[in-house]
């Protein structure tokens, strides 16, 4: 983390000051990670093999053997998805708002009417963070989140709590399902 200060002095000698933090985040960030499926349907990570593979990483395809011993990264739930991830792998999915999967999101502000409280998880390595959403989630800010009301022993990465009604929502959260689990998100990655 790098904090930006600037001061600005009027003529009459009034200061004015302010200071944002910034991040500074690998350079290349493929080059240590594990070999990994892309599913893509929707099109939503176009470009992404290319820099994986750019930066001396592998991206598996849907149909290669070595794929069920991979993680699996897809942006839309499918029967074959399910049947991978119960019979035993790990998926990582990326949805969107109105899609279909057994994880039902609901329209939502991000930056506005919730708190969000980032729970100690694997899943956020060395992402930089001080226990809650600051600008280096401007980017991934979304405008849904997932109920997990019914997805028993859902464990929460990214939570929503609605300012207003206290509802609890997720933006990340780890779910188990069958033999294997299924990190699940909104953010845009």
């Amino acid at each position: 983390t790098l904090v930006l200060h600037a001061d600005i002095v009027t003529g009459d000698g009034t200061t004015y000051a302010n200071e944002w933090n910034l991040w500074c985040l690998p350079a290349s960030p493929w080059t240590a990670i594990q070999p990994f499926t892309l599913l893509d349907p929707v099109g939503r990570l176009s470009g992404l093999r290319d820099l994986v593979e750019a930066q001396g990483g592998e991206v598996r395809d849907w149909h290669d053997s070595a794929a069920a011993q991979s993680v699996i990264l897809t942006t839309a739930w499918s029967d074959e998805l399910d049947a991978a991830v119960r019979a035993g792998s790990h998926a990582i999915l990326l949805l969107s708002a109105g899609e279909g999967s057994p994880f039902p999101t609901h329209p939502m502000p991000f930056w506005r009417e919730a708190v969000k409280l980032i729970e100690p998880h694997p899943a956020w390595g060395d992402f930089p963070n001080d226990g809650f959403t600051d600008l280096q989630f401007y980017g991934m800010a979304t405008d849904s989140a997932i109920d997990c009301s019914d997805l028993p022993g859902a464990k929460p990465i990214l939570r929503r709590v609605d300012a207003r009604t206290m509802a609890v929502h997720e933006y990340a959260v780890e779910v188990p399902w069958g033999a294997g689990r299924i990190l699940v998100s909104t953010l845009r990655f």
